[in-house]
């Protein structure tokens, strides 16, 4: 790669990055990716319903039904389509974008983010951690001003009656720290500018990229441990 390219991070690639710096350079630099299964396209119709039924409540004092009570304040007025922040001295730059924006109070914004799962979540993923942890950021480096709060919902099937299907919705409230995600950031931008790092034993896809550089035909891993149960939008 080139001195001068400009990298382009964003919360996923920095969760790999977590994850595995090997894979993370691997992709970066080299354009390989881990091996991933088909998406359910019943997330993106899933993701369109419910983005539209949020937007029919922007501009009102009040929350959608759905998560009255269970979120503070009201949508902000309107959902940045691209969040970005650079760092000149690595030529990298970090961007996100937004499920919704929330103002929980006046002159204040905080970001919410749609998940499904299958059941309930005892706790936050780490992987979503950060992914609110970098949208802080960016929010901050956008210039709005934060509470250093997200909002996960979770769409969790419920049941089915009168030949209906329906979904409980499970709210969690995440304690967000910019200056954490900015410090992933920075080490993930001096990984994707130096040398390759070198194999992580603990890691499956290393393993098979090795094994694939030998000349071995074994089947790609499933990508069942960085993954979390949930399904991001």
């Amino acid at each position: 790669m080139s001195a001068m390219e400009l990298v382009s991070l964003s919360p996923s690639t920095l969760s790999l990055y977590v994850d595995c710096p090997r894979c993370f350079w691997l992709k970066i630099v080299k354009k390989l990716d881990r091996p991933k299964g088909p998406m359910p396209t019943i997330m993106t119709g899933l993701d369109l319903v419910i983005k539209a039924y949020f937007d029919g409540y922007r501009g009102k004092d009040a929350l959608p039904p759905l998560v009255a009570g269970k979120i503070p304040g009201r949508l902000y007025k309107e959902v940045p389509p691209w969040l970005t922040m650079g760092d000149p001295a690595t030529s990298t730059k970090l961007v996100g974008k937004l499920d919704e924006l929330l103002e929980p109070e006046p002159g204040l914004v905080a970001p919410i983010d749609h998940k499904s799962r299958g059941k309930r979540a005892e706790d936050i993923h780490k992987a979503y951690q950060l992914q609110m942890d970098v949208y802080d950021l960016l929010l901050g480096a956008s210039g709005f001003t934060t509470p250093h709060k997200a909002w996960l919902i979770y769409y969790i099937p419920d049941v089915l009656k009168d030949e209906r299907f329906t979904f409980a919705v499970d709210v969690k409230e995440v304690a967000t720290d910019p200056e954490r995600a900015k410090q992933v950031f920075q080490s993930a931008a001096k990984v994707a500018r130096g040398p390759e790092p070198e194999s992580n034993s603990e890691c499956p896809f290393c393993k098979w990229f090795d094994a694939r550089t030998k000349g071995a035909t074994s089947p790609a891993p499933t990508e069942t441990k960085p993954v979390p149960e949930d399904v991001p939008f």
